[in-house]
């Protein structure tokens, strides 16, 4: 008698939670679609990121053509039924291939959006060819003459880590452009193998180490200049400390893979943070006094991870600041809603509160809205979630009834207390403030708001505190007042500071 065997297939992250089953079944992880090809994509990562001191002149296609093993590679314009050679590597010649891409009457494939490249053969040649990028009437190609046969068998996936090197500046940070090729093929593919996936979130604890904090002075203003000054900080991060210019295209990454990194990249963020302004206060204008508040930005779903919570403890007894100064910036990229498969008790709004309220009983740490007027910062966001401060976005100080807008704000901000609901109000700090802003600093102090961020300060974000000069606070003052005693500063001054 045959015996009979049944087959399960379940998810690869199930196997280990699989109770005690029968010998005669036979457990099969369920593959991906890449981890039939972890193996060669590793391996031409790898050599993508070996080559790049090798390469003379940053030549994009001399790279592909030693990380793919090709005979030659180009970089090809199709117009009009027509191909041009744009750039190639020794040894291309179009004329010697233009048979393997296609007569100007049949050549339909590269102006079609749904095409993403094929493989043509003959008189043995091997021609991959794949688009880079397409605009009205033109599209450029990359053409790889006899490549080896274990990368063509990647197919598509092979494409899109190829496109991704063309739009990527390899040389500039070889490790930022790995994150960046993984990155397109778990949002184009949906998920990697286990060992690409891990391989990228060290790559990305090793990126966010490398980035330095600055930071950049909320002022408080005010017509006497007497009272203007650095009311307090925020922690903003950096490649290095001369950068004008956020990494955003980096932070934002992780949200293409999930909460775990979104996790690590705050708890990264927010140790270094502390760490750096607790030490930058011991060398700053005022070491003798106690810190002036600092803020870090954080995400919706770190404020629900223990592990991003334990690390804002730990590092604030480490830096030994006063948890009451800290505050913890609601980035408006997130919405606050449960996950697919995800169940809250209760409205989403009403559970993030008490979660917060919870945190700030716990930990001792205050909680500000992030760019207010942008994202999923909304009305209902300020109006219902226990803050202590409101940064509304740069943005709103262009729109038509930018007065009119911050007048609300003021008035969600004092509802609280005037409620009764507490005695302490809520800070407003308007951003982006600068010679450009259409909204004067009058106009801003007239609806009652005494904090703004920005170029104003002519202090750059840097890693050092550092006080307002005695011109800088007599000129916000000025501007404060309005009328004929305001003098405006120079905004390519301010931008390089004073």
């Amino acid at each position: 008698m045959t015996e009979k065997r049944l087959e399960v297939i379940i998810g690869v992250d199930d196997a280990d939670d699989v109770p005690m089953i029968s010998p005669s079944v036979r457990i099969v992880p369920l593959e991906g679609p890449l981890d039939r090809h972890s193996e060669a994509l590793t391996g031409l990562i790898d050599r993508l990121s070996q080559q790049v001191p090798t390469v003379a002149n940053n030549s994009k296609v001399y790279l592909l053509k030693l990380a793919t093993g090709a005979e030659s590679v180009a970089l090809l314009e199709y117009t009009a039924g027509w191909f041009t050679q744009v750039d190639a590597t020794p040894r291309f010649d179009l004329s010697d291939v233009q048979h393997l891409l296609g007569s100007r009457s049949e050549l339909r494939f590269p102006t079609d959006p749904l095409w993403f490249g094929h493989v043509t053969h003959s008189l043995g040649h091997e021609l991959f060819c794949m688009p880079i990028s397409r605009a009205e009437g033109k599209t450029l190609l990359l053409a790889f003459v006899n490549p080896p046969a274990d990368l063509i068998a990647i197919g598509e996936p092979l494409a899109k880590v190829l496109e991704t090197v063309w739009h990527t500046d390899v040389p500039a940070s070889p490790q930022e452009a790995e994150i960046h090729v993984l990155s397109a093929l778990r949002q184009t593919f949906g998920r990697l193998p286990a060992a690409l996936y891990e391989r990228c979130l060290a790559l990305y604890r090793e990126v966010l180490e490398s980035f330095v904090v600055v930071f950049q002075p909320v002022v408080k203003i005010s017509p006497e200049w007497e009272k203007v000054g650095v009311h307090s900080y925020e922690a903003l991060a950096r490649r290095a400390p001369d950068d004008t210019r956020a990494p955003v295209s980096m932070l934002k990454i992780a949200h293409a893979w999930g909460d775990r990194f979104v996790i690590v990249r705050d708890q990264i963020i927010v140790r270094k943070a502390l760490l750096s302004y607790a030490q930058a206060h011991i060398d700053g204008p005022w070491s003798d006094d106690f810190p002036k508040p600092v803020s870090v930005n954080v995400s919706v779903r770190s404020l629900l991870s223990d592990e991003y919570l334990d690390t804002v403890r730990e590092t604030i007894a480490a830096a030994r600041l006063d948890a009451a100064n800290v505050t913890l910036e609601i980035s408006e990229q997130d919405p606050i809603e449960a996950r697919p498969g995800e169940r809250w008790p209760g409205e989403p709004h009403a559970y993030f509160h008490q979660k917060l309220v919870e945190v700030a009983r716990d930990i001792g740490v205050s909680f500000a809205v992030d760019d207010f007027g942008a994202g999923y910062a909304t009305v209902s966001r300020m109006a219902e979630l226990p803050l202590t401060q409101i940064k509304v976005d740069r943005t709103m100080l262009h729109h038509p009834q930018a007065a009119a807008e911050l007048a609300l704000v003021m008035q969600v901000a004092r509802d609280p207390v005037e409620r009764g609901a507490t005695h302490i109000g809520r800070v407003v700090i308007v951003e982006g403030v600068d010679d450009e802003s259409p909204l004067t600093l009058k106009e801003i102090f007239d609806q009652k708001i005494r904090h703004v961020q920005g170029y104003i300060a002519r202090t750059p974000a840097t890693p050092q505190l550092r006080a307002l000069s005695d011109e800088v606070r007599h000129d916000i003052a000025a501007r404060t007042r309005g009328g004929d005693d305001e003098q405006p500063s120079n905004l390519d001054t301010l931008r390089r500071g004073a």
